[in-house]
């Protein structure tokens, strides 16, 4: 499509009413920034200093340093990198005979609105 629009020097909507062909078909792919080397690495480096700062705080202390980052950007390097924050652990759950437990109602005498 691109020869075609270049060579012939017509619209892409006439190139594509002429070659039968969807517009939507004929789109270039979106080109990524060359400019992700310098970030990534500085992503890179406060991921590994802060291993559980997810991409929110870490577009945040990126701002702080003075770089101008999108967070959605910063999230999609954050995955290709495969730099997720690591998981809290779980808590130690005590078993439950050795819970405080309530007693039920039927242990409980009964009450009255009467005072009786």
């Amino acid at each position: 499509m691109l020869h075609v629009t270049a060579e012939l020097g017509v619209s892409q909507r006439l190139a594509c009413r002429v070659l039968d062909q969807h517009r939507f078909t004929q789109r270039e792919a979106p080109r990524r920034p060359d400019d992700e080397a310098a970030p990534t690495q500085a992503m890179i480096d406060l991921a590994t200093q802060y291993g559980r700062y997810g991409y929110r705080r870490i577009t945040a202390l990126l701002h702080a340093e003075g770089w101008a980052c999108n967070h959605r950007r910063m999230e999609r390097i954050l995955r290709a990198e495969g730099l997720k924050g690591a998981r809290a652990a779980a808590k130690a759950r005590t078993p439950v005979d050795e819970r405080r437990l309530v007693p039920s109602a039927a242990a409980r005498p009964p009450q009255s609105c009467l005072g009786v």
